[in-house]
C-alpha cells in the first residue's frame, strides 16, 4: 500500500461548521490562530499531524510515551485501510514524524489497535496489538535493544481468532511482568490472552466462564485491595445494552457482574485513590459518570443533564493537578463533530467546554488523551483525533479556556455554588390581625410552598436543573397573636412581629435540634425559617433579618429558644387570600442563595424587571442569568471565535453564551441566554427571545461606569456604590427599547430587533459596549425567531 502524502493544509473547516462569509475578517484562517490572551499563548494550540507526517488513519488512535535521555517522546498508533501507521514526536526534531509498520514488517492490521511498554533490564520494549483480515491477534513490538519491530502471531500459539475490542495492561506476579491483551471474537466472545517470562501467549475465554456475550470495546483497570491486585474489565452486553464488570484476583476466577447502566460503547475507566470510576455512553447521547468506593454498587451522575452536552462513542479520560485540587477530566465527541473536554474537580462539579469552537476544527472520531509534564509545574494535556478531512489532529495545552470557564464561575460575592443541595425549611403561620386580611388555608399554603408541581420547592428545583432542592420541615400554626396589632406596629416602642411569631411555635418544635454543629447558633443552611402572616395581596412583600436587623425577642433582647440562638429569619405576607410563593422565593434567595435585591424604585432600561425574581417576584419567573450562572444552575460557554452559535432555552437546558475578552478583563463581560417560556415558570414572560446581559463584577467598573440611557442622574447617584450597590449596578439587562418605562414586552432580541452591535454611536440606542463606554467588539447578528434552539452570529474583538 502506498503511503498517504498530503501537502500542509490550513483549516478552513469552519466554513461549514461556522457557515463563515469569505468576507469576514473574524473567519478561522487555521488551527493555531493566536487568540490574544494575557499571558501570550494560543488558546487552543494544535498540530495537523498528517501534514507534518505525511500520513493518515482512518479510526481511533491509541497513545503511549517513552523516554529518550531527558525527552519524553510521544506516541500515537491507528490503521489506514490494513496498514499500521505509527506516529511519534519528540522535542528533538520538534516536529511529527510516523512509520507504515505494514510496509516495515509485511503484516497487515485493521480496526482499532492498544498499545503498551514494558521495561527489559535497561531496555524499553513498546507493544501494539489488534488483528489483520482474518482476525488473527498480533503483536507488533520493538526494543531500544536493536530499535527493530518485530511480530508475534498470538492466534498461531493460542489457537484462538478476534475481532476487536482491544485493551492491555500488565500485572506483576512474583518476580515477572504479565502481558495481558483483551479482545472480543466475531462472535462477541470476551478473550484474555496473556504471556510473561516464564509462560509463552496462552488465552482464557471469559465468556465461557461468565456467561456474557459482549457488543462493544473492552476497557481496562486494576486496583490494589489488600493483599490482592484486583483486574477488571468493562464492555457491553450484547443482550440489553448494559456495562458488566468482569473481575479477576487471585482469590476467584473470572466473574461478572452487570450493572442497571446501559452503554452503547462500554465505559471508560480510571482511579482517583481507591475510588473507580466509569465513563459511559447512552443510547441518546447522554454522558454519565459511574462511581463507587471499595464493594459498595456504583452510584450515578448524569453529565450531560449537568453540562447540556451529548456524546458519540466512548470518551477518553486524564487527570492533572490545580494547584492543590486534582482534576478529573474527558475528551469526547459530540454528534455533530465537536470536540469537547468535561471536567470535574472538588471544588466544582462538571463543566463542559467545546475545542472546535475555539479551534474551529470538527473531528470524526472519539479521541485519545495524554498528558506531558510541559515543566514549570504545568502539565500538557492533549487529545488527538482525526478531523473531518480525515487527518490526524492534536489539541494541546488548552488549560485557558478551561481556567477561564472555571474563572468566570467563581464565587462572587455572597453568592457561591449551590449544585447537589438540600436546606431544610420551617414554615411559621402567625397571625397578628391586620384590620379585614383573612388568613389562607394551611393546605393551600403547603400545597403553594412544598407541593408537588406549582410550587416553591419545584420553582426551584426547575431553575437549578434539580440540583437544590427544598425540605418541608414543617409548617406550624396558625398561631394568633396574644397581643393587639398595635404593641407590634408601635412606631415609638416597637415589638418583633418574628420574635413573637417563633416563640408562639416554640411549644410544638425543637429548635435546638436543627443546631447541627452544636455551636449554639442555628444558622440559615442548618434551618431557614419563614415567618408568613396574612396580607400582601397578589404581590406580597417581604423582609430578611441579618446583619444588624437581627431577628429579636419582644423585650429587644436576642432571640433564644430551646438553648440556640436564632439571628435570621425570612417574613413574609403570604398572599390575600390565595398563597403566593414568589415572595417567599425571593426571600429565600437572600437568605439561603446569597442573591441580591434587583428592583429599582425609578425607571432604568438596565432593570430585569419581570426577567428575574430578584427584582418582580409576583410573577414567579425564573431567576435572571448571572445568578444562575454564579449559582451553578447555567453552564457557561465562552466565545472566543467568530461564528455561528446554538443557544438552547436557558429554562431546561441551562445554557448561557459567555461574551468575554481576555486581554481587557475576566470581570467584565456580556451574557446570552434563550428565554423561551414554553411550560416552564418562565410561561408568564411577554416576550421571547435572547435575553442579553452585561456583567460588572468589580466595584470599580460598576461604580465608574456610565450610568444607562434615559435615566435620572440624581435617582442613579441615590444608589451609592460599591458592595451596596452591585445588585442593580454591576448586573445590566440590554433591552432593544431604552426610552419607555413599558418596555418588557421588548426586552429580548431576535429578528424583528436587528442587529446588537458595539460600536453605535448613538448613547439612547443599545450596545455591546463596557462600562466605559468604548466598543467592545462583539456584534451579535443574524439572531433567529424565537425557538427552543435559537441561532445567531457573533462577531468577536
Amino acid at each position: 500500500m502506498r503511503k498517504i502524502i498530503l501537502s500542509a493544509f490550513n483549516v478552513v473547516c469552519c466554513l461549514v461548521l461556522f457557515s463563515c462569509t469569505s468576507d469576514s475578517e473574524h473567519k478561522c484562517e487555521r488551527l493555531t490562530d493566536t487568540i490574544s490572551v494575557p499571558s501570550g499563548r494560543p488558546l487552543c494550540p494544535g498540530v495537523n499531524v498528517t501534514a507534518e507526517s505525511g500520513y493518515s488513519i482512518g479510526g481511533r488512535l491509541t497513545s503511549w510515551r517513552t523516554t529518550s535521555g531527558d525527552m519524553t517522546v510521544e506516541h500515537l498508533a491507528g490503521t489506514t485501510g490494513s496498514h499500521l501507521i505509527h506516529f511519534y514526536w519528540s522535542p528533538a526534531p520538534g516536529h511529527w514524524q510516523a512509520q507504515d509498520l505494514t510496509l516495515l514488517t509485511e503484516y497487515s492490521i485493521i480496526g482499532n489497535v492498544t498499545a503498551w511498554v514494558t521495561p527489559d533490564g535497561p531496555y524499553t520494549v513498546e507493544h501494539i496489538a489488534g488483528c489483520d483480515l482474518e482476525g488473527r491477534l498480533l503483536v507488533f513490538y520493538r526494543s531500544t535493544r536493536d530499535d527493530q519491530w518485530k511480530i508475534v502471531d498470538v492466534t498461531e500459539k493460542t489457537g484462538r481468532y478476534v475481532f476487536s475490542g482491544f485493551t492491555s495492561w500488565q500485572t506483576p506476579n512474583g518476580p515477572y511482568n504479565v502481558e495481558h491483551v483483551a479482545a472480543r471474537d466475531a462472535d462477541g466472545r470476551l478473550l484474555v490472552f496473556w504471556w510473561s517470562p516464564a509462560h509463552d501467549w496462552q488465552v482464557v475465554d471469559v465468556t465461557a466462564k461468565t456467561g456474557y456475550i459482549i457488543s462493544s470495546d473492552i476497557t481496562s483497570w486494576q486496583i490494589r485491595r489488600d493483599p490482592f491486585l484486583y483486574e477488571y474489565l468493562a464492555a457491553t452486553s450484547s443482550a440489553n445494552g448494559r456495562i458488566i464488570v468482569f473481575s479477576w484476583t487471585p482469590e476467584h476466577d473470572w466473574r461478572a457482574q452487570e450493572t442497571w447502566y446501559v452503554s452503547s460503547d462500554g465505559a471508560t475507566p480510571w482511579l482517583v485513590g481507591d475510588v473507580e470510576h466509569l465513563a459511559g455512553v447512552g443510547t441518546d447521547g447522554t454522558l454519565f459518570v459511574l462511581w463507587r468506593h471499595g464493594t459498595e454498587w456504583w452510584r450515578r451522575v448524569d453529565i450531560t443533564d449537568i453540562t447540556g452536552e451529548r456524546v458519540e462513542g466512548r470518551p477518553t479520560s486524564y487527570q492533572l493537578m490545580d494547584g492543590e485540587e486534582r482534576v478529573e477530566l474527558l475528551g469526547a465527541r459530540s454528534p455533530d463533530g465537536h470536540a469537547l473536554v468535561f471536567w470535574w474537580k472538588p471544588s466544582r462539579d462538571w463543566q463542559a467546554m467545546d475545542l472546535t469552537e475555539i479551534s474551529c476544527c470538527p473531528i470524526s472520531t472519539p479521541p485519545e488523551s495524554w498528558v506531558t509534564d510541559s515543566g514549570a509545574g504545568r502539565s500538557s494535556e492533549h487529545l488527538a483525533a482525526v478531523d473531518v478531512n480525515g487527518d490526524v489532529r492534536v489539541f494541546y495545552s488548552y488549560d485557558q479556556p478551561r481556567t477561564m470557564t472555571d474563572q468566570i464561575g467563581e464565587t462572587y460575592r455572597s453568592i457561591s455554588r449551590m449544585r447537589n443541595t438540600q436546606r431544610k425549611v420551617l414554615v411559621v403561620l402567625w397571625d397578628p390581625h391586620y384590620p379585614g386580611i383573612p388568613q389562607s388555608p394551611e393546605a393551600d399554603i403547603i400545597d403553594a410552598l412544598f407541593g408537588s408541581s406549582n410550587s416553591m420547592r419545584n420553582y426551584f428545583l426547575e431553575n437549578s436543573g434539580g440540583t437544590f432542592i427544598i425540605q418541608n420541615t414543617g409548617v406550624l400554626g396558625w398561631y394568633d397573636a396574644p397581643l393587639p396589632l398595635e404593641y407590634y406596629d408601635n412606631p415609638d416602642d416597637p415589638h418583633d412581629k418574628a420574635g413573637g411569631a417563633l416563640r408562639a411555635a416554640n411549644p410544638d418544635f425543637n429548635f435546638a435540634a436543627y443546631d447541627n454543629d452544636g455551636d449554639g447558633t442555628l444558622e440559615p443552611h442548618e434551618l431557614a425559617i419563614v415567618f408568613a402572616h396574612p396580607g400582601g395581596g397578589s404581590a406580597g412583600g417581604g423582609l430578611v433579618r441579618t446583619g444588624g436587623r437581627e431577628v429579636r425577642d419582644l423585650d429587644g433582647s436576642p432571640l433564644v429558644l430551646d438553648g440556640v440562638l436564632i439571628r435570621e429569619c425570612v417574613e413574609v405576607a403570604i398572599g390575600d387570600p390565595i398563597p403566593n410563593f414568589g415572595v417567599v422565593v425571593h426571600e429565600l434567595s437572600h437568605l439561603l442563595l446569597g442573591l441580591p435585591d434587583m428592583y429599582f424604585t425609578f425607571f432604568t432600561p438596565t432593570a430585569p424587571g419581570i426577567y428575574s425574581i430578584m427584582d418582580q417576584h409576583w410573577n414567579r419567573t425564573h431567576i435572571d442569568e448571572f445568578n444562575k450562572l454564579k449559582l451553578g444552575w447555567a453552564h457557561p460557554r465562552l466565545i472566543f471565535r467568530f461564528g455561528q452559535y446554538s443557544v438552547p432555552d436557558i429554562e431546561t437546558r441551562h445554557r448561557v453564551l459567555v461574551l468575554v475578552d481576555p486581554s481587557r478583563s475576566m470581570t467584565e463581560y456580556f451574557l446570552i441566554a434563550n428565554r423561551w417560556p414554553g411550560m416552564s415558570y418562565d410561561a408568564m414572560l411577554p416576550d421571547e427571545g435572547l435575553a442579553v446581559w452585561h456583567i460588572m463584577e468589580e466595584a470599580a467598573d460598576y461604580d465608574a461606569a456610565l450610568p444607562p440611557p434615559t435615566v435620572d442622574m440624581t435617582k442613579w447617584g441615590m444608589l451609592g456604590s460599591g458592595d451596596g450597590a452591585w445588585g442593580r449596578k454591576a448586573i445590566r439587562m440590554i433591552r432593544p427599547i431604552l426610552t419607555s418605562p413599558f418596555n418588557d414586552g421588548r426586552a429580548l432580541w431576535e429578528t424583528a430587533e436587528g442587529d446588537l452591535v458595539s460600536d453605535e454611536p448613538d448613547l439612547e440606542k443599545p450596545a455591546l459596549r463596557w462600562g466605559d463606554g468604548t466598543p467592545s467588539g462583539f456584534t451579535l447578528r443574524n439572531i433567529s425567531t424565537p425557538n427552543p434552539d435559537m441561532e445567531l452570529t457573533i462577531d468577536v474583538p
